[in-house]
């Protein structure tokens, strides 16, 4: 038996599937547009690195949830693998058609060994949630750099306060790096940031879909896509706008995971 079927299944907490947020969902509360539905699911069929970030309680975790759904498969020969810190997703019950590997007991992102595991077996989509230290934030981006595919949660009120945020986790891990040099990493890792919000009356919201391009003096650079309406938000309505296009990168990335270009056509620029 290989090492990567010796990464035992556990099984995870039961979740009421009454909470979990759908397409139609997402439609109904305004949640999201349908285009907005649509790019995101395009990016996750082209196993794009991807980050959702929100405040405590924004609902990151079940946005994350959904994403996976559309995770494509066929990339992967021994499916997904979660970390520990996700039992809320009951993924195994949600997607029974997909291969779901829940990391064993005593899998951390600051060992090694668990590293090693991750790299050697075919498994090449590893989630995690909310990267809670500096060396746990730079192993999973250098996963990435690795050749890994893979997504995570971080907290921050703005996208560019997420990635902020990741900066300074990584600026605590090695000191004998520079900010340029750990913010180049974070753009080379991270292709898009989606940003989860609550608003006022309680409801959840996607407030912005962007993709990560640049850093540059100190700040991270982002080519917004759809975005909240802000104001209209405070009032209670949930009025989405596009409000840019993929650039050239990014869409070449997407025709080379196999989606037609008329699938993304609505993503760029005329």
């Amino acid at each position: 038996m290989n090492e990567t079927n010796q990464i035992s299944r556990k099984n995870m907490l039961q979740f009421n599937p009454a909470k979990y947020i759908s397409e139609e969902t997402m439609l109904n509360t305004s949640q999201a547009t349908k285009e907005m539905i649509q790019a995101m699911q395009l990016f996750a069929q082209s196993n794009l690195n991807t980050i959702i970030g929100g405040a405590c309680g924004a609902g990151k975790t079940e946005l994350l949830g959904w994403y996976l759904g559309a995770v494509n498969d066929s990339f992967y020969n021994q499916g997904i693998l979660v970390s520990e810190r996700l039992p809320e997703l009951d993924l195994d019950s949600r997607y029974p058609n997909k291969i779901i590997i829940n990391l064993a007991n005593g899998f951390s992102l600051e060992d090694s060994s668990s590293l090693r595991k991750i790299l050697k077996s075919e498994t090449s989509y590893f989630v995690s949630g909310d990267l809670r230290t500096p060396l746990e934030t730079y192993n999973f981006l250098q996963l990435l750099q690795a050749g890994i595919n893979g997504a995570t949660t971080f907290q921050g009120t703005t996208s560019t306060l997420v990635l902020d945020h990741l900066h300074s986790h990584l600026m605590l891990s090695n000191d004998n790096i520079s900010k340029k040099q750990y913010g180049d990493l974070i753009v080379s890792s991270m292709d898009a940031i989606f940003l989860q919000k609550s608003l006022p009356d309680g409801s959840r919201t996607i407030a912005e879909l962007a993709e990560v391009v640049g850093y540059e003096g100190d700040e991270f650079i982002l080519n917004p896509l759809f975005q909240l309406d802000i104001e209209a938000a405070s009032k209670g309505e949930k009025n989405h706008k596009q409000v840019g296009f993929i650039s050239e990168l990014l869409a070449n990335k997407l025709l080379r995971a196999g989606i037609e270009q008329t699938e993304f056509d609505f993503l760029i620029k005329k």
